[in-house]
């Protein structure tokens, strides 16, 4: 940090990374997650308290540029002669740190340093000694402590330069301080507009009612209950409220015989961490999946087409009976098995008539049980070959779809972009429309769900798939911002979203897409508006929505290929009928926002020179 009688502009390239201290939400948990898991930091760490005085901070309002654009923090930095101020929890978010936790008298966040290594700092306002590393006991000394104003944990320049390296200069001549991160992408939202750029605020968690995206945890039983109980205090500060966990393997691949008790009977520890979802405000749902472990485990043999005899159907029918009588009042959904018409070498397959007549079986005993529970269907992965389609359509078809409370498609493949399935993606909507109308003509009127939703980046790739497998790559903020769109088509459609393998734990720029929308649309309804958009190109892409308060929300992008920089379409957006009061544009892939400028003279809202990119901005009318 410098001060100067001039402006001069310091620009260090780094990189600041997120490592987030959840387990990988994959479709098969992994020991290295359940080991990485382990190194949640706590709050309370060794830090020896003192006594120090608050500091009065001035009030004079500086001006602050953020990789040359105007920014305006929600809690105003401040200079008091020796020391600039910067409100703690926000810059943190701008360095995109991640597991950003504290009360406003401390503040804690995870970080990877320049180096590559996982990092956790913690400041408080009861020492001048903070730590830019918990883990390695990595102390600081400084000649002030953090400050408590407004709520919020204000820290020195200082603490945060030694803390993620140089990236800021203050002028005392201009009381202008000038904030570059490098690799941040940055840009206003409309032609023309100079209002500041703000960080995009979020509700608080506790307010977060149902976002409609869940996670996935298959074969929780590997990781131990209590770290179990930790990474569930993680999820709605993600944007999960509902998730997908299971006791033994989802997947025929990853069934290992030597856990094969779980199949008899869930322990009690287990049972407690459903019991702690729950109380969290967690709702859980549960895939009836079966490997027959204990049987197979003691010699026994059973067919690669699962369930089509009457003694497997019995060992069958008494896991449901054990698991929804440990879970009962617990669990919210229960999933008739997972992609039926998958992996016929590692006993997953069910013939589609043998899984209809499961599940006419099935769904009276779940009922008895656990009336209170809602049941899932289908679960199919592949709607893209003809095969995988086919087999859903029967599923479809059958009269026993009218006793569900839901319907599930993997439909979210990883392939549907514009970059390798482009009919596919293009189709998806009609796609979802056939599914309906099928469905409906057969009695079903409850929830539909859109699971699978994983574009895979590299890094993915490395952890989940390190040989050449069938998925194509995709840089991370590609994937994020594809992951994007689909939440908006799939929520614009009145769909929920499943995720498989999508997270922020190493993979930020998906997470926090993620997490943005989740927050942002939860509680919106999906309600089509007259909105024409006038741009440069011929594929963009809009939905509206309204919330309780009868806010209007427009999701509106260029859904061409994406890049990793956005290739701005300048647009016209027009809202039929309607004269707003403001309008703000929210960007949830840089968590920022920006006032627009409107015109309302001819009875409709006129939102001109608006910046489209290549994921969704959402666009508030008021």
């Amino acid at each position: 940090m410098s001060y100067t009688k001039q402006n001069r502009k310091t620009s260090v390239a780094f990189i600041i990374c997120i490592c987030v201290v959840l387990l990988c939400m994959s479709a098969c948990s992994n020991d290295k997650g359940a080991e990485q898991m382990t190194q949640a930091v706590s709050p309370a760490v060794a830090i020896t308290m003192e006594n120090v005085a608050p500091t009065a901070i001035p009030e004079p309002k500086m001006q602050v540029v953020l990789n040359g654009y105007s920014y305006a923090f929600a809690h105003d930095p401040k200079w008091d002669g020796k020391n600039v101020w910067i409100p703690g929890e926000e810059m943190l978010r701008l360095l995109e740190a991640a597991q950003i936790d504290g009360d406003g008298t401390w503040l804690s966040g995870n970080y990877m340093d320049t180096e590559g290594h996982y990092r956790n700092c913690f400041f408080s306002q009861n020492s001048k000694s903070y730590a830019t590393d918990t883990i390695e006991n990595t102390f600081v000394e400084s000649d002030v402590a953090p400050i408590t104003n407004d709520g919020t944990l204000y820290i020195t320049e200082t603490m945060i330069e030694n803390t993620f390296g140089e990236c800021m200069t203050y002028s005392t001549n201009e009381d202008t301080l000038v904030i570059t991160i490098a690799d941040k992408q940055i840009a206003t939202l409309q032609q023309n507009n100079n209002a500041s750029l703000a960080f995009l605020t979020l509700k608080p968690t506790d307010d977060l009612q149902d976002t409609r995206v869940n996670a996935l945890v298959s074969f929780c039983i590997k990781t131990p209950a209590e770290t179990w109980l930790s990474w569930a205090n993680r999820l709605k500060q993600d944007g999960f409220t509902n998730v997908c966990f299971t006791t033994n393997a989802i997947d025929g691949p990853a069934v290992d015989l030597s856990f094969a008790s779980i199949e008899d009977d869930i322990p009690d520890e287990y049972v407690e961490v459903f019991r702690y979802l729950k109380e969290n405000g967690i709702k859980t749902k549960f895939y009836l999946s079966f490997w027959d472990m204990a049987y197979r485990h003691n010699g026994g043999e059973i067919a690669q087409n699962r369930l089509n005899n009457e003694a497997e159907m019995e060992r069958y029918t008494a896991y449901v009976q054990m698991v929804v009588t440990r879970l009962k009042g617990l669990v919210d959904t229960y999933a008739l098995w997972n992609e039926p018409e998958a992996n016929p070498d590692f006993y997953q397959y069910i013939a589609p008539e043998d899984y209809i007549s499961m599940a006419e079986s099935i769904i009276p005993i779940i009922r008895q049980i656990d009336p209170n529970a809602r049941i899932a269907y289908a679960g199919t992965s592949d709607y893209l070959n003809e095969d995988g389609h086919d087999y859903s359509d029967q599923l479809l078809s059958s009269d026993v779809i009218a006793l569900v409370d839901i319907l599930e498609i993997h439909s979210v493949n990883n392939d549907a972009s514009p970059a390798f399935r482009s009919e596919y993606y293009y189709g998806y909507e009609e796609m979802w429309k056939g599914i309906k109308t099928l469905a409906e003509e057969h009695g079903f009127h409850g929830e539909y769900i859109a699971d699978g939703l994983n574009y895979r980046s590299f890094f993915s790739l490395n952890v989940l798939q390190p040989e050449n497998g069938p998925y194509h790559p995709y840089e991370p903020e590609v994937a994020a911002k594809y992951i994007g769109r689909m939440i908006v088509i799939n929520r614009g459609m009145d769909i929920s979203i499943g995720t498989s393998g999508t997270d922020a734990y190493g993979r930020p720029a998906e997470g926090h897409m993620i997490r943005n929308l989740a927050y942002l649309m939860d509680g919106w309804v999906a309600k089509p508006s007259t909105v024409t958009v006038e741009a440069q190109s011929d594929q963009t892409r809009q939905y509206t929505f309204i919330d309780d308060n009868g806010s209007c929300y427009i999701a509106v992008w260029n859904d061409g290929e994406a890049g990793i920089v956005s290739k701005d379409t300048v647009c016209r957006i027009t809202v039929n009928g309607m004269q707003a009061i403001t309008a703000e544009a929210w960007d949830p892939f840089t968590s920022l926002k920006q006032s627009l400028m409107i015109d309302t003279s001819n009875g409709s809202t006129v939102l001109d020179g608006i910046l489209l990119k290549d994921y969704p901005i959402i666009i508030k009318i008021s």
